[in-house]
């Protein structure tokens, strides 16, 4: 049995990467020691390029506050799968300071299409683009690669254990996009949308002068569109921006040049806005929603479509709407069903704390009309959802943890009680289920602290029933530290 499978390795890895996803993958290298080794190589890369993609968010988050993580892919894709989760308290003297003093990361991430990049963008001062190969990305622990974090990254306060471990999520090779011509000023809450690679007329990149050039040349895009501006008024965006990066070959030292070019752009475009959400529908449609006017909230759920009509040529186009519009947020997540269907779930509106625990279908449907002109309209609908479902509340938290949306806490809104509950939304299922963590697990609270760490989640703080006059008046101490694990 080792032997053939040994054997047949080659050939039986690749059929197997085409057709199983991650979850079977994993499961069927559990049923026997020679499968465990055979697919081991095979389930850490899928593992990791799961982390990179459906996980990018707290895989990103895991990487910039340096959180513990463990030591293969193949565990953080199951502690992101939210199977681990167990509460600890935090006493350690000196931890809300510390917690205070943490400084937010104003950059967006995105995974190029091929999964092979993993760029960053933004900046309070200039406007940068960075990038870095996803398979220089690794687990640390290692001697070389500590003594270089040591150099490179701050040191976290000694108070806060969880974010105190040798094992790290390690990227060093980060390398600066030095593109020709204007980019964007500096701005934070953009979106940042990389785009199927095409063919760019070398008229429209950078030259070196050498006759031997072709006339086309093979390109990487990513489009930024809107965002806010760093510093008072906090003014919103509607600008669109394109760099396209040459495509060259990763076994040559020769360095890709790169250009922001200036789109042709048709259309109508969305009004100045930031803290929306940009979805990749097809190679030719991107689809933008939802954000805010800057500190100014917009009512209600905006949507938008942006057609890819050549390397750097666009149309906007608002497509009709029906079904009940949802109210307006921003910083929301879009699970990506079909070409033509998403689910929107989690985000807030501007200026309010609580997460929403709504989620919305939108169907994207197109006809060609008399005059042959291809129009778009969107239909809204509510998923009936089924499981655990949670009480209407305030004062609570949700995190998007890939296609999952977790809760904690909160006051229910119409018996006053306050909560502790984990729950968390399948999207994918459309379900809720309640979970029994664990460990030692807060009080009751509403309008507590909520800190994402990746692999942590710290809850601190909040407000709870008062023994006088029995409101919910009372606030705890900024010491009041729990921490849920992922691990």
């Amino acid at each position: 049995m080792t032997s053939s499978l040994v054997e047949l390795s080659a050939e039986f890895l690749e059929v197997l990467e085409c057709l199983l996803g991650v979850e079977t993958l994993i499961l069927l290298s559990t049923t026997c020691r020679s499968l465990l080794e055979t697919l081991r190589e095979l389930v850490e890369a899928r593992c990791k390029h799961e982390c990179f993609t459906t996980y990018l968010y707290p895989t990103v988050a895991s990487y910039r506050m340096q959180a513990a993580v463990p030591t293969t892919w193949r565990e953080l894709y199951a502690a992101f799968s939210l199977k681990n989760l167990r509460w600890e308290a935090c006493r350690s003297e000196g931890t809300s300071s510390s917690l205070r003093a943490l400084k937010s990361d104003n950059q967006e991430y995105e995974t190029d299409m091929s999964a092979t990049f993993l760029l960053r963008s933004g900046g309070h001062y200039w406007f940068s683009v960075l990038q870095a190969r996803i398979s220089d990305a690794t687990l640390g622990g290692e001697e070389k690669k500590n003594l270089l974090d040591a150099v490179t990254k701050p040191k976290r306060p000694d108070a806060l254990p969880f974010l105190q471990s040798p094992q790290q999520i390690t990227i060093d090779k980060w390398e600066k996009i030095r593109a020709v011509g204007k980019g964007p000023c500096p701005r934070r809450n953009h979106s940042m949308t990389c785009l199927p690679n095409a063919l760019c007329a070398r008229e429209l990149m950078v030259k070196t002068g050498a006759e031997e050039e072709e006339e086309f040349v093979n390109v990487r895009r990513v489009v930024f569109f809107g965002g806010q501006s760093e510093g008072i008024p906090f003014e919103a965006f509607g600008d669109l921006y394109l760099i396209c990066i040459e495509e060259i070959d990763a076994r040559t030292s020769k360095k890709a040049r790169s250009t922001w070019v200036e789109p042709n752009v048709m259309g109508q475009a969305p009004s100045p806005r930031c803290g929306h959400t940009a979805t990749l529908l097809s190679p030719d449609l991107l689809m933008i929603t939802g954000g805010s006017m800057g500190v100014s909230p917009i009512l209600t759920m905006d949507v938008f479509l942006m057609h890819i009509e050549g390397c750097a040529d666009f149309r906007w186009s608002t497509p009709s709407s029906s079904g009940r519009i949802p109210t307006g947020r921003s910083l929301h997540d879009v699970y990506r069903v079909s070409e033509s269907e998403v689910i929107i779930y989690g985000g807030r509106q501007i200026r309010q704390s609580n997460g929403l625990l709504d989620i919305h279908k939108l169907q994207v449907t197109s006809e060609v009309d008399d005059l042959g002109d291809t129009q778009y309209s969107v239909e809204w609908s509510e998923p009936r959802l089924s499981g655990s479902l949670p009480c209407a509340r305030r004062g609570h938290s949700t995190n998007t943890i890939g296609p999952n949306l977790l809760l904690f806490g909160g006051q229910d809104e119409s018996t006053g009680q306050l909560e502790n509950d984990i729950r968390v939304l399948n999207i994918a299922r459309q379900r809720w289920k309640r979970l029994d963590v664990p460990g030692e697990t807060p009080c009751p609270r509403r309008g507590f602290k909520n800190q994402f760490f990746g692999t942590t989640l710290v809850i601190s703080s909040g407000f709870v029933r008062s023994t006088l006059l029995g409101k919910v008046d009372h606030q705890l101490a900024d010491s009041d530290v729990h921490v849920l694990s992922l691990l």
